[in-house]
């Protein structure tokens, strides 16, 4: 009975222990979880607030780069704008040296030009016309023609609208004997002109591209309209040039006596020409007074005497016409001229 006492009040007090047991181990887990939620809001706010300094901190950088992508755009620019200064001054510069040249060259100082160009090109060697200018002075005029065809072309490139840019590229063309290329490249010249005076410069540069090809045509119709717009000297003795060069004795009858009457021309070589036209077209009256005035002139620089292949050639002309005293008087003035020999060109 005692046994059964004790055993009922143990079957009470061990499941209330547990009860308490249990109740005591959930409110320790309870505090836990309820620590542990506290310290995730704590992590969670310290997530925040680091996400929150890092997108500030970023937005600074950003900050930071915007200007130095700033100062570096002006320092950029500081150095374009220093670097172009300086191509101002040295353009600036090249053109002061260039119109100086051209100065020199007026004042026949021609070395003392060259020098200049040279210069002018070196601090500016994008300048269309310095460039023109040193392929004439530096190239064109010591015979290297290609050298001054190549700076021509970036002429051309710079400046394509320019007559003489292409007038020069096909003088240097016939002058190296490539007058079928020259040919296309002055009808472009030509198209560029903008005066009567630039045409006629170019067509008569066009009749001595035309003579040296043997096409007396198109020589003559360049020529005449040369002569026709624009007959300075320069343009006359050209024609006169192409005239001679294609041997139409006429036409070097007309333009040598049209050069002979510029007041400031004084060429031998002007002369010499008249006296082979005037034999070949039998003109002897003419021939005479031209012979005496080349005589005259024995002591300038320009006088040559005669080339024996025009001895050889004005004698058997002479011999074959009908006796004169004034053919006579021409044979014997020819015979005592000093012969030399033609160079070779």
């Amino acid at each position: 009975t005692i046994l059964s006492i004790v055993l009922g009040l143990l079957g009470l007090i061990i499941p209330i222990c547990f009860m308490k047991l249990y109740q005591d181990k959930k409110d320790e887990i309870d505090k836990l979880i309820d620590k542990t939620e506290k310290q995730k809001e704590k992590m969670d706010t310290l997530i925040e607030n680091t996400k929150k300094q890092k997108d500030e901190m970023q937005l600074q950088v950003d900050e930071v780069n915007i200007k130095y992508n700033k100062i570096s755009a002006k320092a950029e620019q500081v150095s374009k704008d220093l670097e172009k200064t300086k191509q101002y001054v040295n353009e600036i510069r090249a053109i002061s040296k260039y119109n100086r040249a051209l100065y020199l060259i007026k004042e026949d100082k021609k070395e003392e030009a060259k020098e200049l160009i040279k210069e002018a090109y070196e601090l500016d060697g994008d300048n269309d016309e310095i460039i023109e200018e040193f392929a004439i002075r530096i190239c064109y005029e010591n015979n290297n023609f290609e050298e001054a065809l190549k700076i021509l072309n970036k002429a051309i490139e710079i400046n394509p609208n320019l007559y003489t840019h292409y007038y020069y590229k096909a003088q240097c063309l016939s002058y190296l004997k490539r007058d079928e290329e020259a040919v296309p490249i002055m009808k472009t010249a030509i198209e560029k002109c903008k005066s009567d005076s630039q045409r006629a410069y170019c067509l008569s540069e066009f009749a001595i591209i035309y003579a040296n090809l043997g096409k007396t045509a198109k020589y003559r119709k360049c020529a005449d309209e040369a002569y026709r717009i624009w007959a300075d000297e320069n343009i006359v003795g050209r024609c006169a040039c192409a005239a001679t060069t294609i041997l139409n004795y006429a036409d070097m009858l007309k333009y040598y006596e049209a050069l002979i009457s510029f007041s400031n021309r004084n060429y031998s070589v002007d002369y010499y020409n008249l006296i082979e036209a005037c034999i070949f077209l039998k003109q002897y009256d003419k021939t005479l007074n031209y012979l005496e005035k080349y005589i005259s002139m024995e002591n300038q620089d320009d006088y040559i005497g005669i080339y024996n292949d025009d001895y050889e050639k004005w004698m058997k002309e002479l011999n074959n016409a009908e006796r004169s005293d004034t053919i006579e008087k021409i044979k014997e003035l020819v015979g005592k001229l000093d012969k030399v020999e033609r160079k070779n060109e």
